[in-house]
């Protein structure tokens, strides 16, 4: 067989092997950058993902969740950095509610506190029904207070001690005003019998 050179079909063949090998080279260049963007990319994604995972570890979380977004810009295709912003942000509201709470106890703790003070200055200035109430503030604010329980007990001893000594003494006065005028009135059986009465409610009082 032999071949005519001047036919344009071997040109042809090797044009077309030409560009066919030019196609492979193409792919194969791109496949291997596609390759190497991807272990770049990966690479790149791993350390954020071990800096983020570093610093939630150490409870730096805010930094932490900086950390994972990084993650998520380089690859959003993972989870991972999503669920760990997730946990991160609970960990942090947990937190402040903890905080918040030790803050509303502390400021509890100083108003009671401040009110037993002020109640106890009450108090010794015989100013019971003032220093009660300052007690009855502090158990609305701390129910279990024992001190304000105990002065609420104590003032209320002191009150009713208070009221049987003015009660008492009210009766003395009367009965000495009522044997004064009988005295007045020469009625001295009357008054004797009067100013026995007053003894009996007083009766280490020197007069009558």
């Amino acid at each position: 067989m032999t071949f005519d050179s001047s036919q344009s079909y071997p040109s042809e063949r090797l044009s077309k092997i030409d560009e066919l090998i030019a196609e492979e080279k193409a792919k194969a260049y791109k496949e291997a950058e596609e390759l190497a963007n991807a272990k770049a990319k990966k690479a790149s994604y791993d350390v954020a993902i071990k800096k983020a995972d570093g610093l939630f570890s150490s409870s730096k979380l805010e930094d932490a969740i900086t950390k994972y977004r990084d993650a998520i810009l380089i690859d959003d295709t993972q989870s991972y950095p999503t669920e760990q912003i997730v946990k991160a942000e609970k960990m942090i509201a947990e937190k402040q509610s903890k905080a918040e709470q030790i803050a509303a106890e502390a400021k509890k703790k100083e108003q009671v506190e401040k009110l037993l003070e002020e109640g106890i200055v009450l108090l010794s200035n015989e100013q019971l029904e003032d220093a009660k109430s300052k007690f009855q503030e502090a158990l609305l604010i701390d129910t279990s207070n024992a001190t304000a329980t105990a002065k609420i007990n104590e003032i209320d001893g002191l009150i009713t001690a208070r009221a049987e000594l003015n009660d008492k003494n009210a009766k003395y006065d009367d009965l000495l005003s009522q044997a004064s005028k009988k005295e007045i009135s020469h009625d001295y059986q009357g008054a004797i019998f009067k100013y026995a009465e007053a003894l009996n409610i007083k009766p280490n009082e020197t007069f009558p």
